[in-house]
């Protein structure tokens, strides 16, 4: 099966995450104004969507998508600032860097970045 790349959200990202991660990036999410009754929402609305799409792909699709810009007004940033892929990438900074497909794609030196 053959996913395309979600834009806007790196690579390694996309590789190492997984939906047991999100208790880590909860706090991140209170700071810029998601609160946990959100990510709960889009969690069922996961659930109604009947999609075939595994949900730590759908999760950062969608979030990508929709949660960014509100981060960005909360945040007063500009609404094209990439802070949801950056909250992920601060987070899961450590994660990501011991994700043993990340580190063998890194090793066998596959551009992923």
């Amino acid at each position: 099966m053959e996913f395309a790349k979600i834009e806007g959200i790196d690579v390694e990202i996309q590789i190492a995450f997984k939906a047991s991660y999100l208790p880590i990036l909860m706090p991140y999410f209170t700071k810029a104004g998601i609160h946990q009754s959100k990510i709960d929402s889009i969690i069922d609305e996961y659930i109604l969507t009947g999609e075939n799409v595994v949900f730590e792909r759908w999760f950062l699709d969608y979030c990508q998508k929709r949660l960014n810009s509100e981060m960005n007004k909360y945040l007063n940033r500009d609404i094209n600032y990439p802070t949801f892929n950056r909250l992920l990438k601060v987070a899961l900074s450590e994660i990501i860097e011991q994700d043993s497909t990340v580190l063998h794609l890194r090793k066998s030196k596959v551009g992923i970045r």
